[in-house]
């Protein structure tokens, strides 16, 4: 067979160059025709946070409200502590696209720098909060992929400190505001003047925090099926402003497994346990604003759950070894806020929220356990334009543990004061 040689390599380059010509246009044609289909959007804020506690926290971050008092007797309690961070800044890119199948379609990122912090140091890496795309019908919406869980999602304290009602791993006062993988479909229905908000959401279980076991490589829950959530939102005019009422459900299931193999428990030997949550929320104005003084309104939740630990700060489970029969332990929690807005500029509110777990179920766990968490507080905030203070004092954030073995309870304390410089883009 004859070879080809150096002219095989000509022939190839020739083929690329008369392909590029056919396919490229000129860069005039190019520059008339080609237009952009996207419209973009950069936003975000830059947070700083000065947190001052009365007993050192080694578990929560300067922008967080504790989630637990100390241990007594523990050295951390009673040491006074000033901590700083801006970790709490968020960039954000919001897409408008084309339309996709009839439908509105948006993409949306959005990051924040609470990730790996290198060492004792101020340097922290950039973390994903959401990532998601949504294509929105006449009827219906339908988004795939990370955002905030449908489980108590539909009303949030008036303070902008995490954990408050909100916290990545559950709080004093419970609340979600968790983001995980999934996949929503909702609808908005237009009643006299009110409307009614439907969503449901199949996704990755985040109500959990116990894997523990590095062939499990992903953040869920080991479980062969999907975590599930629905919420249901009525919201009404009422003395000028929104009223707003809130129903959410979440269940998810896990698998323990044997990370240390014995006889007893081996590569094969599994439990399974669920994840319950029930919420309701309301945001309900308070009379018409009052001249001179401002507007009020009264906002909460109440929840219970099964092994919602992660959402609700307590109610985990009793054992997450497969031999030893784990069970889900209840608990039960609420918060409640009044917020007068004085003007556009000026708002002042105070809250509390308690949180408990079923006695009998925290005695099968065995050892020391948290049973109570519960806490206050007292905020200020100032807005003018782009710029945000608030000042936030929590007081009496004060935990209870049970020695299950004796049925001592020991009773802990904390205060913390808590300033937000923002500044919104």
């Amino acid at each position: 067979m004859k070879r080809d040689g150096w002219t095989g390599g000509v022939l190839v380059l020739a083929l690329a160059v008369a392909m590029i010509g056919i396919l490229l246009p000129s860069p005039a044609h190019a520059q008339k025709n080609v237009t952009s289909t996207y419209d973009m959007r950069i936003r975000g804020y830059v947070q700083m946070n000065v947190t001052w506690d009365s007993d050192e926290n080694t578990g929560d971050g300067a922008n967080s409200l504790r989630t637990f008092a100390p241990v007594k007797g523990s050295a951390e309690e009673g040491r006074e502590t000033l901590r700083w961070g801006a970790f709490r800044t968020r960039l954000a890119v919001d897409v408008r696209g084309a339309d996709v199948w009839g439908a509105k379609s948006r993409a949306y990122i959005e990051t924040d720098f609470d990730g790996f912090q290198d060492g004792n140091t101020a340097a922290h890496t950039p973390r994903l909060r959401h990532a998601w795309m949504r294509f929105d019908w006449p009827q219906f919406y339908v988004l795939i992929g990370q955002t905030t869980m449908l489980f108590t999602s539909a009303v949030g304290s008036a303070a902008e400190l995490s954990g408050v009602t909100s916290g990545a791993r559950g709080d004093i006062t419970g609340g979600s505001r968790n983001r995980t993988p999934q996949i929503q479909i909702g609808t908005s229905i237009p009643m006299m003047g009110a409307k009614l908000d439907l969503a449901g959401s199949i996704a990755r279980n985040s109500a959990d925090a116990r894997q523990g076991d590095t062939v499990l490589n992903d953040s869920g829950a080991r479980a062969i099926t999907p975590a599930v959530s629905a919420i249901a939102t009525a919201t009404v005019k009422l003395f000028g402003r929104d009223a707003v009422f809130s129903g959410s459900w979440f269940r998810g299931e896990e698998t323990f497994i044997c990370t240390t193999i014995t006889a007893t428990c081996t590569a094969k030997t599994e439990a399974d346990v669920n994840n319950n949550g029930l919420s309701f929320e309301w945001l309900l104005p308070l009379g018409p604003a009052i001249p001179g003084i401002g507007a009020f309104d009264f906002r909460g939740n109440y929840f219970t759950g099964e092994n919602m630990d992660r959402v609700m700060s307590l109610g985990g489970v009793t054992s997450t070894t497969p031999t030893s029969n784990p069970s889900e332990i209840q608990a039960d929690g609420w918060w409640a806020e009044i917020v007068l807005e004085i003007n556009k500029n000026f708002t002042v509110f105070a809250g509390m929220g308690r949180m408990e777990a079923d006695t009998g179920d925290t005695i099968k766990a065995g050892g020391t356990q948290v049973e109570e968490n519960e806490g206050k507080w007292v905020a200020a905030q100032y807005q003018q334009g782009p710029f945000l203070l608030e000042v936030l004092y929590g007081f009496d954030l004060e935990t209870t543990r049970l020695a299950t073995a004796t049925g001592v309870r020991t009773d802990t304390d904390a205060q913390a004061l808590h300033f937000i410089f923002r500044y919104r883009f």
